[in-house]
């Protein structure tokens, strides 16, 4: 080929110059391109990381959030808790007052109790003594201890009368008057010491008598018989105690009729 004809072909250059250029220019932008994709993955890892950030601060706020209602709700809970403190101090001190003021009429009233049993027993003593002499009757004092057999007070006896060792409110002193009243439990061997075949029991009722019921079985288990009188008197013949209830009962509505006026 003459030079003429490359000059006018190739611009004057040579075929082998054209595809050096043209690799040479392809090289090129082939390492622009992966310099690019270099700089993209760089560029894409980066935001990864910033994504990554973004959550994790995201996920630090929610979180600080949740702290801040916790110490919220703790903190109302706390103001809740002192003004319920607060008025349980009120409260008790009401109740002082009051455990006070109780202890006080406790008191009064067991004065009262003690001036109306002595005036009650100076009553009693002082009736029985008219009544002795009035009818010439061997009246027997109503609280007779039967100690080792001796049974020489009730002889000639027309009446013996007992009641219940604790009522109801006077469980804490059951121990005590055990101890204090079996001496005066009423029993067939006592029944039959008074020598008089009429002689006839008296209860204002209710009874100990038996073990049947709740109270008198549970006191049996802890060593406690509170019996003030046995079954072989409370149903026996002699017994009156339903009779005597009865009569309360028609005695109670001649108060009512006495007290209310005309009816």
């Amino acid at each position: 080929m003459s030079t003429s004809f490359k000059t006018s072909m190739f611009g004057g250059f040579d075929r082998s110059d054209v595809i050096a250029y043209i690799e040479r220019t392809g090289r090129e932008y082939e390492e622009r391109v992966a310099a690019l994709e270099a700089e993209n993955e760089t560029l894409r890892k980066e935001n990864q990381t910033l994504e990554n950030t973004q959550r994790v601060t995201q996920a630090q706020l929610l979180k600080m959030q949740d702290n801040e209602e916790t110490c919220r709700r703790l903190r109302q809970q706390l103001a809740d808790a002192e003004a319920r403190n607060q008025e349980l101090e009120q409260r008790c001190a009401q109740l002082k007052v009051q455990a006070d003021e109780y202890e006080s009429l406790k008191d009064h009233v067991a004065q009262i109790e003690i001036s109306a049993h002595r005036r009650t027993e100076e009553f009693r003593s002082k009736a029985i003594a008219e009544l002795m002499e009035q009818s010439g009757s061997n009246v027997i004092p109503i609280y007779c201890k039967f100690i080792e057999g001796d049974y020489t007070r009730i002889k000639g006896a027309d009446a013996l009368y007992t009641d219940i060792w604790a009522s109801m409110g006077e469980e804490d002193k059951i121990p005590e008057r055990v101890k204090l009243l079996t001496p005066y439990k009423v029993t067939g061997e006592v029944l039959k010491a008074t020598e008089n075949p009429d002689c006839i029991f008296l209860h204002c009722l209710p009874s100990f008598h038996d073990f049947d019921t709740t109270m008198a079985a549970s006191q049996k288990e802890l060593g406690y018989d509170i019996r003030e009188v046995k079954d072989e008197v409370f149903l026996s013949p002699n017994s009156k105690v339903f009779d005597e209830a009865e009569n309360r009962m028609h005695t109670i509505k001649a108060v009512m009729v006495a007290t209310i006026g005309n009816v």
